[in-house]
Order: C-alpha cells, then sequence, then structure tokens
C-alpha cells in the first residue's frame, strides 16, 4: 500500500520541534551561568564575611 506522505508524522515532529528546543537550549544556557556565577559570587562573599567576623572575635571559649 503506498503512503500518501513523503515523510513520517515523526519526522516531521523532529523537524518541527528541534529548532524551538534547540532556540530554547540557547537561551537558557546563558541565563544558568550567570544564575551559577551569582550563587558562587554570593557564597564567597558570605564566606569572607564569616572568617573576618570569626578572626575580629578571637579564641572561641569551648
Amino acid at each position: 500500500m503506498p503512503r500518501d506522505s513523503f515523510v513520517s508524522f515523526r519526522t516531521l515532529a523532529l523537524f518541527v520541534l528541534v529548532p524551538p528546543l534547540a532556540v530554547v537550549a540557547l537561551l537558557l544556557l546563558p541565563l544558568t551561568l550567570l544564575v551559577l556565577a551569582v550563587l558562587y559570587s554570593r557564597g564567597a562573599h558570605e564566606a569572607r564575611l564569616e572568617s573576618a567576623t570569626e578572626r575580629s572575635r578571637g579564641p572561641t571559649e569551648n
């Protein structure tokens, strides 16, 4: 039995869906890197503040 279409629906779906998903991935990659950089920066800043306050307090009593 001959087919009526040139390509299957699966191939058509991949052709239609993959480019928008690639665009979304390209948009989300810089956003993800930015969020990671902000979180790393915030953690490093808090660690510096914490170590500075511990040094200013002096030795702790146990």
